[in-house]
C-alpha cells in the first residue's frame, strides 16, 4: 500500500470521526494544520504526485498522529492471528505477505553484546536470546530483531513494538532516520544526523537529551523492517 493510498484511508477515518461527532474535516483544515498547500493534497489524493518523506513529516503532524501510526494505518485494526493471513494479503504496519513459513523464525534479542555480529547465525549465546519472530519474506543470513524498550521514542516507536535489523546492510540515512546505535558498549534507538565529524542522536521524546557522538565511537545500524505492537499480534 502506497503512502497515496494510506492518506486517503487516514482521510476517510477522519471524515467520518467527524461526521460522528457534528462537524466536518477538510482537505482545507488539514492544509491549515499541516502547512501543505491544499492543492498539493489534492494532487496525492489523486495520485498525481508521490507522497515523500519531507512531505509526509508535515502531514501526521496536521492529522495529529505519529509516523508509526500512519504507516500502520486508522483503526479499527482487524487484528488477528499472523498466520492466519494469506499470500499477498497487506498486514498493516507490516506490508504485503508474499511468502510465510510459520516455522522459519529469527532470533528476538532484547540484551545484544559486542562482537562480530555476522558470526551470530545459527548459535546465539545462551541469556541473550528472548525468543523468535516470524521471518515472512525477509531475506539475509544474519537478521536479528529487538523489542522497543522505554519511553524515549515516543509517539514514533511504543514499548513493545519489534525492529528487524540487518547488520550487513549499511545505514545511510543521516538526515534524522531511525537506527540502532551502538556507542560505548551500549544500544540507543535515535533519530540519527549526520554533523561534520559527529552524530547527533536525538530521541522522539520531547522530555529526553538528544546526544552527540564521534562518528568513529560509534555504529549505526539499519532497520529494515518495524512491526507495531498489536494485541493477538506479538
Amino acid at each position: 500500500m502506497t503512502n497515496n493510498e494510506l492518506l486517503q484511508l487516514w482521510i476517510d477515518y477522519f471524515k467520518k470521526e467527524a461526521h460522528k461527532k457534528g462537524s466536518h474535516f477538510l482537505q482545507k483544515e488539514l492544509s491549515y494544520k499541516s502547512g501543505v498547500a491544499e492543492s498539493y493534497i489534492t494532487s496525492l489524493l489523486y495520485n498525481r504526485i508521490n507522497l515523500g518523506e519531507k512531505v509526509l513529516d508535515k502531514i501526521v503532524k496536521g492529522l495529529g498522529i505519529s509516523k508509526a501510526q500512519f504507516y500502520a494505518g486508522p483503526p479499527p485494526q482487524q487484528i488477528k492471528s499472523l498466520e492466519d493471513y494469506k499470500n499477498g494479503e497487506y498486514i498493516p504496519g507490516i506490508g504485503t505477505v508474499t511468502e510465510y513459513d510459520p516455522t522459519d523464525t529469527i532470533p528476538l534479542l532484547t540484551d545484544i553484546p559486542a562482537g562480530h555480529w555476522k558470526d551470530w547465525n545459527n548459535s546465539y549465546p545462551v541469556g541473550f536470546g528472548e525468543g523468535k519472530v516470524a521471518r515472512y519474506d525477509l531475506k539475509g543470513k544474519h537478521i536479528f530483531a529487538i523489542r522497543v524498550e522505554g519511553e524515549s521514542m515516543l509517539p514514533d516507536l511504543e514499548p513493545g513494538d519489534i525492529l528487524i535489523l540487518d547488520p550487513e546492510k549499511a545505514f545511510t540515512n543521516v538526515k534524522g532516520g531511525i537506527g540502532i546505535v551502538k556507542c560505548n558498549e551500549g544500544f540507543q534507538i535515535r533519530h540519527v544526523y549526520l554533523r561534520g565529524d559527529n552524530y547527533l542522536l536525538e530521541p522522539s521524546n520531547k522530555a529526553y537529551e538528544p546526544e552527540i557522538v564521534p562518528v568513529t565511537g560509534a555504529t549505526i545500524f539499519k532497520v529494515v523492517e518495524w512491526r507495531p505492537k498489536r494485541e493477538g499480534k506479538f
